[in-house]
């Protein structure tokens, strides 16, 4: 072997060790800060996902159960971080025969875009978007309603 190509191949592997010691730290901070999650299971098992571990679950007492609307799911409530009100997250599936909604459509229909093509006042609609859940076909949208709640006293 050339010595020459012996000191490159060993002043390469001294560079390496050296870059990834260089970088390791900053990986390592930056993964303290990861927000934990759990697992969330729906009454009736119909779905799983993760849930911000911090954000509370708001479980209703009153009313139907969800084994007799035939709706499951969860709404979160998370952290305030100063702000005044909780965001607010709600995920549910909606099973054949459901007393809400007789079809996926018109749920869609219904809560993605505006009631009549009105606009209320802080609210903004995404598009319906086709996806695959769990090897299934989807469709997925997002609504954000801004609620004013008044001046702070």
């Amino acid at each position: 072997m050339n010595k020459n190509s012996f000191i490159g191949k060993l002043l390469s592997g001294v560079l390496i060790i050296i870059a990834v010691t260089a970088f390791k730290p900053p990986v390592s901070i930056g993964l303290d800060k990861v927000p934990k999650f759990v697992e969330y299971v729906s009454s009736g098992n119909y779905f799983k996902c993760s849930i911000p571990a911090d954000w509370s679950v708001y479980d209703p007492v009153f009313g139907l159960s969800a084994e007799e609307k035939k709706v499951y799911g969860v709404t979160l409530s998370g952290p305030q971080n100063g702000s005044p009100v909780s965001p607010v997250i709600s995920i549910h599936y909606y099973a054949p025969g459901n007393l809400l909604h007789k079809t996926m459509d018109r749920f869609v229909r219904i809560h993605s875009g505006p009631v009549f093509g009105f606009v209320s006042e802080g609210k903004s609609y995404g598009e319906v978007r086709q996806i695959e859940i769990a090897g299934r076909e989807s469709k997925t949208f997002e609504r954000i309603d801004i609620r004013f709640i008044g001046r702070k006293p």
